[in-house]
């Protein structure tokens, strides 16, 4: 079962297992509601395409930086955030 005291178990032998949990809950209910390999793989597939969707909608990170007049540092001294491509 989703949620159940072995995942709670698993998740707490990192300290990010209590943000995975939160953050994946609803596909993790999803993948827990699948009876058999074929169901897994349309609602991974399902999922994809939901975070291509968001991923086209969001503002491009160099227009961001030109926008803002920025060059590659922020004001707090980090190094910029590297674009994630989505396969």
């Amino acid at each position: 079962m989703w949620g159940g005291r072995n995942c709670k178990f698993v998740a707490g032998k990192v300290q990010w297992g209590h943000a995975f949990l939160s953050l994946n809950r609803e596909l993790l209910k999803a993948y827990a509601e699948c009876e058999n390999s074929s169901e897994i793989i349309a609602v991974q597939n399902s999922w994809l395409s939901q975070q291509n969707q968001v991923t086209k909608a969001l503002p491009d990170l160099e227009d961001l930086n030109e926008d803002e007049g920025s060059t590659s540092d922020s004001d707090d001294n980090l190094p910029p955030l590297e674009r994630m491509s989505i396969i």
